[in-house]
């Protein structure tokens, strides 16, 4: 056990395998893409590329599992909507 710097007790784990395997999620899922990436490369799909500013979420629960469902269903006809209405007022 230690101290933070507001005086906090905080417990340190030692260097052990179980705490070598406590990674952020996001270097977990870099990893992932990157041997994703290497495969491709290797198996002629040299063009695969994972989409460009996205960010990875976690689902929590079946309402939010609903609520992206409900995004994906939804935002190709808010696309044709604002089309529409552009073209009505420009």
């Amino acid at each position: 056990m230690c101290k933070d710097r507001k005086g906090k007790t905080k417990f340190k784990l030692r260097n052990t395998p179980y705490m070598a395997s406590l990674r952020p999620l996001g270097d977990i899922i870099g990893k992932y893409k990157a041997a994703v990436k290497r495969w491709a490369n290797k198996n002629g799909y040299s063009s695969f590329a994972w989409q460009s500013r996205f960010y990875d979420r976690i689902i929590r629960n079946e309402r939010e599992l609903y609520n992206i469902r409900k995004y994906i269903e939804q935002n190709p006809l808010k696309w044709e909507w604002k089309k529409t209405l552009q073209k009505i007022f420009l």
